[in-house]
């Protein structure tokens, strides 16, 4: 059994009509055009379970793949293929000390997504499997051996966005959130606890997630028709990098 899990972008190539619904597998007005990546690897022959959630943040996928593991014990499970999503997310789950922890204007940010890390390779354990990791909306951080300070955990490419666009699993200026309206009472609490020096790194933080949003907009081939998640087109070019890298 191969597991993909993830947020919106893991779900599949969506329409850019009617809202999201909050479990894909829920019919609302057809929001997916086609499985995404679960869908090529199950063409392909394979078992797989999508486990993806629209607006899933990346502690929730990690609990969904969890609960999924623990209600399945007897399934043997081979990879799990996960889509990094903004760690922006993770304010929703409450870590109040974390806050106390601000000193500069990444400091939420590798708290939260170190924690995920954490979970995943606690999550390759607990599976008796790998973990394949991919930079969704959100890019992944780099590591020369993701493996050595994440047991399990391997990365198999830091931005779906750079993949698609420029031919290239790495990305020199990662982006970790795009910082859409959703997230201002954040930002609020991060600007009002970093030094004043560190003002500059969050705002330009905050333009290279404005300019990740208006990117997947200048390349319909792989983002239409709703400009903000993979077409099929870019789920296929994915699948067929992670087979020709044996990922899959």
């Amino acid at each position: 059994m191969i597991i993909i899990a993830g947020d919106s972008w893991g779900c599949g190539a969506w329409t850019d009509l009617g809202p999201r619904p909050v479990n894909p597998n829920i019919p609302n007005d057809k929001p997916l055009l086609h499985g995404g990546l679960a869908q090529f690897i199950s063409e392909a022959g394979h078992n797989v379970v999508n486990l993806s959630v629209a607006g899933g943040s990346n502690l929730q996928v990690a609990r969904r793949i969890e609960t999924w593991l623990e209600r399945n014990p007897d399934v043997i499970v081979s990879n799990i293929i996960i889509l990094q999503t903004e760690y922006t997310r993770d304010q929703r789950i409450k870590f109040p000390e974390d806050y106390d922890h601000i000193i500069h204007a990444n400091s939420l940010r590798d708290i939260w997504i170190s924690r995920f890390y954490q979970r995943l390779s606690h999550i390759s354990t607990l599976s008796n499997s790998c973990v394949t990791l991919i930079g969704g909306m959100s890019d992944t951080f780099w590591f020369d051996d993701i493996n050595r300070e994440y047991p399990g955990i391997r990365l198999a490419c830091q931005s779906l966005t750079t993949l698609l666009i420029e031919n290239n699993p790495r990305v020199q200026y990662p982006i970790f959130s795009w910082y859409d309206g959703g997230y201002l009472s954040l930002i609020a609490d991060i600007k009002n606890r970093i030094p004043v020096e560190e003002i500059p790194v969050l705002l330009k933080n905050l333009d290279h997630g404005y300019d990740r949003e208006n990117l997947l907009y200048e390349h319909p081939e792989y983002f239409w028709p709703d400009g903000r998640h993979p077409n099929e087109a870019g789920h296929l070019k994915l699948y067929c990098y992670l087979k020709d890298n044996n990922y899959i």
